[in-house]
């Protein structure tokens, strides 16, 4: 890579031309003797013998000259051919698919990995329009893109491509257009292709699942929990139907649904009907079923009815007791449910468990809160409860003031996320903990919030911890108002996502790598110069690393370092003494200072603050300043040939762009020494022709397209049978017809001086045979004009070999990585804990710590822990006996961590030697979720505890009501009636009235205390459900009052049949308290009217009783069902004011709503549901 001076090159040149217009007249020499005889006519036998000498001679030079240059031109086939092979490796295996289109978008160039992600065969997708294979509805998106290519510069834009199966996958394109800018013409465009769509999946899933954390978080009551959390579940799964059964009484009963007819719930789940529903409650564990026409496990018939293709039935737990059931349901498409499905549905069912304990415990509460009346106990223990709740959860959660944006509470995962102590976040902002280029997006959300134009909002953004480090973080904000609508506080759900945003940009980082690696080989056959060259992978690494300045040199063979390529750090601001603007160097010099130390060193070398460096020898005054510089040696074979040079980075180098650049310097040795490689062989090619007689390679001749000249290696691989069958022939005769099109274009680049490089086409031979060939053109200009050297390799045999160990390696490998689970095999020995590992796949290399060649280095007693050592033989004893083992064990990573995991281990022999394979799973979070359990479990044991306390507490109380209050007014009741009538005629008139007063007020009393005992027992009795006749009870109360009263002339309408499954005897008590209620109120109306029905209202059964009464006034309906509460004058209608408490207390056991309707004077009518 030394840079030679411009005289040197013309010496060289000459030399050239001359040796090889020497070499290609050689053969003349051979008839020189016949000629000089013709000449002279008869030749002395002396001087015969001299010219014979002289001619010997010069053939035995010839001959030594033949032999270097066929050993020049096989090492510099050797060379080219290992470029090749490197760079096709690396485009085919790269892990991006690789496209390009032509400027009608046909698909003219794509690699294994490409092909691979569509399922299609490389071949089948050459020449189809790339269109064909976008998802419908992304098309206009892509032709789009299209029209910007013509700028020239790099887009980008996200997609659905279209597999062979026919289901679609989320795909980045990185697009890049070779047409004119500004023509508006796309060109020819190249495309990376990267997989998202399980990055797509987990971020929908993970937005999901925030948005149903928060609903729980936001609401307390279970029923609005559930029926929006179903909805927004079987949403983010991308399901047609979904339904929750839960566990009651009778049996399991569909309490929710989503996308079913409202007339399904309320139905009750059929083990015959249902049996994989019935198979998750047995295992408590999800069932998912991705083809019920064939799956054993369900019953066919009855989801082909409902038309369901694929279910997922995941149990939902109390404990370790299932109290419902979800189903997610697949009716359109051809989606089916994978296991981050699995593991979406499991959190969820997991988090209703918990919303389901803490909605029994809110109504626990609330039912002490109105039965004891200790209000203030009750809201201290529910704010305990709510804390423990908010404090325990799996994200940040956060209550800001949204008049200042000041932290009010904090939970423990969000100060774990931030470093900072809960006492220190209070007095903070999140603005001051956001980080300042995200705090005006962030601004704009919460101002929308604030101001009523969105209910809640979310964004990912970038937080600063107290450390000083930045996490990302996905934020969803909702705003709480109280009842005048006046915003209160705000409740953010915080999730951090910073693995995932790292992950995307190493593979971005990664993309732009093997881009920049894919631009510089392609630039090795495409430069015409080695300085072009350089300056091209120049530009590409800084590009790539975002560099200001850099350079690019190689060490001559007088130890001299020569630039090759060099870019501006900024001369206009140079103010060094040279003034000629030659800033580079003219020849070789000696490099120092701190680029100098990585070739003393041979290893990279990054400051990113080069003045303090203690290799640094300062610069020249006045040049540019280097804030940062990065440097790597540049390798062949193992010695270091040179180096490149990075400066002026905006935020410094790390050891990732260290190692990008060490990539790319392969790369562009590669890719140097390949154009040194085609150079020589270009000048071998004309200065030794003859050479190729000796060559094994096929090689002819040619001159507009007919061949006039060939070897003998041509002459076999055609099955001619002399040079002559072949002489006078057209190039496209012998080439396959579908690349005649291609082989004129290179043609005329050959015309002009570029150079194609090699490329796979299809001979045929003179008997009609098919054969695959590589094909190297080399052109120069001979004395009969424009000259085309054509260089074949028979690839044939080679492709089938390739193509049939390539087909058993695929499939091996797809076979061996698919699985999420680790596997690894080792030989089952004697002494088996010390047996290395042959194969270990990349989930076990993940889950360990360590890199495929470290895991083929360890044994098993690398990896399990000291205390299991003894029981390897033992296991290897039952392996040996039953061929199979499944057992768990505790494995040790690499940072000495301690892994749970599940083993299943099979046996099998494989020439000869017992092999053990084992499937190894990580079973650390179903451990953790034991641990949950149990401890939950512990908590209701103490929460039960405490029930009973409270209940005994209450059955002392109600003993004290019933007996102790009760001997009183017996007494007061008692006296006075002795006191009446022992003194009937000696009290006077008002004596007499207070007399009566007391009895009438001691009866009341006791009335009272009637009612509150029977509104107590209301909230103790326990619920024995069954079908009661609704209708019959309403018309023997009504029959009842009448017997009572018979001179009311009431009209009663009583709807039959009206039915429900409830507790016979609260609800006959709610009905008495609410008919006796409206015969009450209508004793003073005309044409009085009662009546009894029901009907049914968005999927469910609304009881009702109306009158035409005295009615209320509808804004104290608040307080009707309140104890005590009375809304007309006790002279007008008597009561205690307990009956419609006692009703709302036995509707509200029976899980159901009561609510009235009415005006005064104008009559009432009150509503029931029951579930």
């Amino acid at each position: 890579m030394q840079k030679r001076s411009g005289s040197g090159k013309k010496k060289t040149c000459a030399k050239t031309a001359k040796t090889g217009s020497a070499a290609l007249k050689r053969p003349s020499l051979r008839l020189s003797p016949e000629k000089s005889a013709k000449k002279t006519g008869t030749v002395s036998r002396s001087e015969m013998e001299r010219l014979f000498r002289e001619r010997t001679e010069e053939l035995r030079i010839h001959q030594i000259e033949l032999e270097t240059q066929n050993e020049e031109l096989r090492t510099s086939q050797q060379l080219f051919e290992a470029s090749r092979r490197k760079y096709a490796d690396l485009y085919d295996l790269a892990p991006v698919g690789y496209f390009s289109l032509d400027t009608a978008g046909l698909i003219t160039e794509v690699n294994l990995t490409g092909a691979g992600l569509l399922g299609y065969d490389k071949q089948f997708l050459l020449s189809k329009p790339f269109l064909l294979f976008i998802e419908s509805g992304d098309r206009t998106i892509f032709e789009q893109k299209r029209a910007v290519f013509a700028t020239g510069s790099r887009r980008e834009c996200e997609i659905r491509l279209l597999r062979k199966d026919g289901s679609f996958f989320y795909a980045r394109l990185e697009c890049a257009s070779r047409g004119n800018k500004g023509t508006g013409d796309p060109g020819h465009i190249r495309m990376a292709i990267i997989d998202i769509t399980e990055r797509k999946q987990a971020d929908e899933l993970n937005e999901a699942m925030g948005r149903i954390h928060t609903i729980l978080h936001a609401k307390i009551r279970f029923d609005s929990i559930m029926q929006q959390v179903v909805a927004d579940a079987s949403k983010a799964l991308g399901c047609d139907t979904a339904a929750v059964s839960l566990r009651t009484a009778n049996g399991w009963t569909v309490r929710y649904v989503s996308g079913l007819p409202a007339s399904v719930i309320g139905s009750m789940m059929n083990d015959e009907e249902e049996p994989h529903a019935v198979l998750a409650i047995q295992t408590k564990e999800p069932v998912v079923v991705n083809a019920a026409a064939a799956d054993p496990r369900v019953n066919r018939e009855h989801l082909k009815k409902w038309g369901i293709r694929a279910v997922m039935v995941v149990p939902i737990l109390e404990g370790s007791e299932p109290v419902g059931v979800i189903f997610f349901n697949h009716q359109s498409g051809r989606r089916v449910f994978e296991t981050g499905h699995v593991n979406f549905a499991r959190e969820l069912c997991n988090a209703l468990s918990l919303a389901l304990a803490n909605a029994k415990l809110f109504e626990q509460l609330q039912s002490e809160l109105h039965e004891r009346g200790k209000a203030e106990k009750s809201l201290r223990r529910s704010e305990e409860e709510l804390r423990a709740m908010f404090d325990s959860s799996g994200v940040g959660i956060s209550q800001a003031d949204p008049a200042t944006g000041r932290l009010l509470r904090v939970n423990r995962r969000w100060t774990r996320m931030m470093g900072y102590a809960e006492a220190e976040l209070k007095d903070m902002t999140f603005s001051e903990l956001t980080h300042p280029d995200d705090r005006q997006a962030d601004w704009e959300g919460f101002s929308r919030l604030v101001r009523g134009e969105i209910q809640s909002y979310e964004v990912e953004k970038r937080l600063i911890r107290k450390d000083g480090g930045v996490i990302w973080c996905l934020v969803t904000v909702n705003l709480i108002r109280d009842a005048a609508g006046k915003p209160v506080r705000t409740v953010g759900v915080i999730s951090d996502i910073t693995d995932r945003r790292l992950s995307d940009a190493r593979i971005l980082r990664q993309n732009r790598m093997l881009d920049g690696i894919n631009r510089i080989l392609g630039a090795a056959l495409t430069s015409r110069t080695e300085e072009d060259l350089g300056s091209i992978c120049l530009a590409i690494a800084e590009e790539v690393s975002q560099s200001k300045f850099g350079f690019i040199g190689d060490i001559g063979r007088d130890d001299l370092f020569y630039i090759i390529a060099m870019s501006s750090p900024g001369w206009d601001q140079c103010t060094m003494n040279d003034r000629t603007g030659q800033h580079r160097p003219a020849g070789g010099f000696k490099l120092h200072g701190l680029y100098g130390r990585v070739l003393v060193d041979g290893k990279p070398l990054l400051a990113n603050n080069p003045a303090s460096h203690e290799h640094s020898i300062g610069l020249p005054q006045g040049h540019p300043p280097l804030t940062a510089i990065l440097g790597v040696p540049l390798r062949f074979n193992g010695k270091i040939i040179g180096m490149i040079g990075l400066a002026n980075r905006k935020d410094g180098y790390t050891t990732e762009d260290s190692d990008a650049l060490a990539s790319l310097s392969v790369a562009m040795v590669q890719a140097l020494m390949r154009k040194r490689a085609e150079q020589a062989l270009r000048v071998s090619e004309e200065r030794y022709r003859s050479l190729v007689t000796l060559t094994p390679f096929p090689m002819f001749l040619s001159s507009g397209y007919r061949i006039q000249w060939t070897n003998p290696a041509a002459v076999r691989i055609f099955n001619a049978r002399s040079e002559a069958d072949l002489l006078g022939r057209s190039l496209l005769d012998l080439f396959h017809a579908s690349y005649h099109e291609d082989i004129k274009k290179r043609v005329a680049l050959l015309r002009k001086g570029m150079f194609t490089g090699t490329v796979e086409e299809k001979i045929i031979t003179l008997n009609g045979e098919v054969r695959d060939v590589e094909v190297t053109p080399v052109s120069f200009v001979s004395d009969t004009g424009f000259t085309t050297l054509l260089i074949l390799n028979d690839t044939t045999e080679r492709k089938q070999a390739e193509a049939s160990l390539r087909e058993n390696e695929e499939q091996f490998e797809r076979l061996f990585q698919a699985t999420n689970d680790g596997i690894v095999m080792h030989p089952l020995t004697t002494d088996s804990i010390q047996s290395t590992f042959i194969h270990a796949n990349d989930a076990i290399c993940r889950m360990l710590g360590y890199s495929p060649e470290e895991m083929k280095r360890l044994a098993v007693s690398d990896i399990i822990l000291q205390e299991d050592a003894e029981s390897v033989s033992h296991e290897r004893e039952i392996m040996l006996r039953d061929r199979v083992l499944l057992h768990q064990k505790t494995l040790l990573a690499k940072n000495g961590s301690r892994i749970p995991v599940e083993i299943n281990t099979r046996i099998f022999e494989h020439r000869g030697v017992l092999m053990a394979l084992s499937v190894i799973r990580d079973i650390t979070e179903r451990k953790r979720s034991e641990e949950a359990l149990q401890n939950l479990n512990a908590e209701l044991s103490g929460n039960l505890e405490e029930l009973a306390a409270l209940n005994r507490e209450q059955e002392a109380f109600i003993y004290s009501v019933s007996h102790d209050l009760r001997e009183p007014l017996r007494s007061i009741a008692g006296f006075s009636e002795l006191l009446a009538k022992q003194y009937d005629g000696v009290l006077d008139k008002r004596a007499g009235d207070y007399l009566n007063r007391v009895t009438m007020g001691a009866t009341r009393m006791n009335r009272i205390i009637d009612d509150l005992l029977q509104l107590s027992g209301v909230s103790r009795r326990g619920i024995a459900r069954e079908t009661v006749d609704m209708s019959g009870i309403a018309a023997g109360i009504i029959g009842e009052l009448r017997e009572a009263q018979p001179d009311r002339k009431v009209a009663a309408d009583v709807q039959a049949p009206v039915s429900a499954e409830a507790d016979p005897g609260l609800i006959e008590l709610a009905l008495s308290n609410l008919l006796r209620n409206a015969w009450k109120f209508t004793a003073g109306t005309e044409n009085a009217r009662i009546e009894f029905g029901a009907a049914a209202q968005a999927g469910k059964t609304v009881y009702y009783v109306k009158d035409n009464g005295a009615g209320f006034d509808p804004e104290l309906a608040g307080r009707l069902f309140l104890p005590f509460q009375r809304l007309h004058p006790e002279l007008d209608f008597e009561g205690t004011g307990i009956g419609l408490a006692i009703v709302d207390r036995i509707v509200r056991r029976h899980g159901g709503a009561i609510w009235a309707e009415g005006k005064k004077n104008a009559g009432a009518a009150f509503y029931f549901t029951l579930t």
